[in-house]
């Protein structure tokens, strides 16, 4: 397959798509992220943290939606068996999503509160949860939530015995297996492993290496939107600040 045409147009099996974040676009979460990779598209915010009587410790709850017209006919299977409204996928990926962030947050900073991540997957053309893991872990950050790291994922598919890095959802159809891998870059640190199918162990290898690789350049771009976001709003705080300083003069000259 090296060297021909993807469904989407990629040429190398190792190429990610087009990647799009923004951090802040929601004015009433305190933390809100948008991740879009190629004809993937994830919003997500985080209210917190709230004081809790439940626990003592800090808990980190992440419930992940897929919009109705974003679901492939799998998704919509599992919806009619997943009871409550929430799909087995939506259920399971929700769990896995909690467990990462739990060991992402420093709970201890937070003491008897709780912090809530919410997902929606606005279109899934492949490779959502990848989607999922970066953009709740941007949210959280935009939040200003204290974390060990960012944490951001990639997975990859085997199909005819090459690797195909950030499958869109034709390439997730047709695979013979699959890995996704969340990952801290600053400790070099896995946080999660998902691997699915048919894989030899050095495909497992290879996948692992070519997905923590491409998490690396993802978490990059992630922490480029926040500090272009932090930009923004550091210089909104001061051209406000301007203002106010502004118009507390102007009351004095009246008075006078």
């Amino acid at each position: 397959m090296e060297g021909s045409t993807r469904p989407d147009g990629r040429v190398e099996n190792g190429a990610l798509r087009p990647i799009f974040v923004r951090g802040g676009i929601l004015s009433q979460p305190h933390g809100s992220a948008y991740y879009e990779a190629g004809g993937t598209k994830v919003f997500c915010a985080v209210n917190g943290p709230h004081a809790s009587s439940s626990s003592v410790e800090c808990s980190v709850q992440c419930e992940v939606r897929w919009a109705s017209f974003a679901r492939t006919a799998e998704k919509t299977e599992a919806d009619n068996s997943g009871g409550g409204g929430i799909s087995n996928l939506e259920r399971e990926l929700s769990s896995g999503l909690t467990r990462t962030m739990t060991a992402t947050v420093l709970l201890e900073h937070y003491p008897k509160s709780r912090i809530d991540v919410s997902v929606f997957v606005l279109e899934d053309d492949g490779s959502a949860y990848a989607a999922i893991v970066s953009a709740a872990s941007m949210a959280l950050a935009e939040a200003g939530i204290a974390m060990r790291d960012l944490v951001c994922a990639a997975s990859a598919v085997l199909k005819d015995d090459k690797i195909i890095l950030d499958p869109c959802a034709a390439e997730e159809e047709t695979a013979d297996g699959s890995v996704l891998v969340a990952y801290q870059p600053t400790f070099g640190k896995v946080t999660d492993v998902i691997q699915t199918g048919e894989m030899g162990p050095m495909m497992v290898i290879n996948a692992l290496r070519v997905c923590t690789e491409s998490a690396v350049q993802v978490s990059e771009l992630v922490r480029t939107a926040l500090k272009k976001q932090s930009s923004k709003l550091m210089k909104k705080r001061k051209q406000l600040s301007k203002q106010q300083e502004h118009e507390q003069q102007q009351q004095k000259t009246a008075k006078n």
